[in-house]
């Protein structure tokens, strides 16, 4: 398969999904992702999406040239996964956009925060 993006771009953009067929049920299976690329994926989303950007910069008081530079660190990432959570349908909506269950970033941002 040809692929305008290069095989690791192509592996890091792709929804990996893994279908099984057992007679008539179809049952996905997830890889696992590293807590950390996960939560930089959630974050990227969430800046990409005006509201929610503003509304995470205004309850953390955070600057987006603080949220660049402090972006590899792991309260932060953990941080940002939190705050999808405090509100459902933005942790269902990023999870549904980065082809993962919201269960995976619930125990990403576990991961991040031990």
């Amino acid at each position: 398969m040809t692929s305008i993006f290069g095989t690791a771009e192509y592996s890091a953009l792709a929804r990996c999904r893994t279908h099984h067929y057992t007679g008539m049920m179809i049952r996905n299976q997830q890889p696992a992702v590293e807590p950390e690329i996960l939560a930089l994926q959630a974050l990227t989303w969430t800046i990409g999406q005006t509201a929610l950007r503003d509304r995470l910069l205004a309850l953390t008081g955070l600057e987006v040239a603080d949220l660049r530079a402090r972006a590899g660190d792991p309260a932060v990432l953990a941080a940002v996964i939190g705050f999808l959570e405090s509100h459902t349908p933005d942790l269902v909506a990023c999870a549904d956009a980065l082809g993962v269950s919201a269960d995976q970033l619930v125990n990403a941002r576990m991961e991040l925060d031990s």
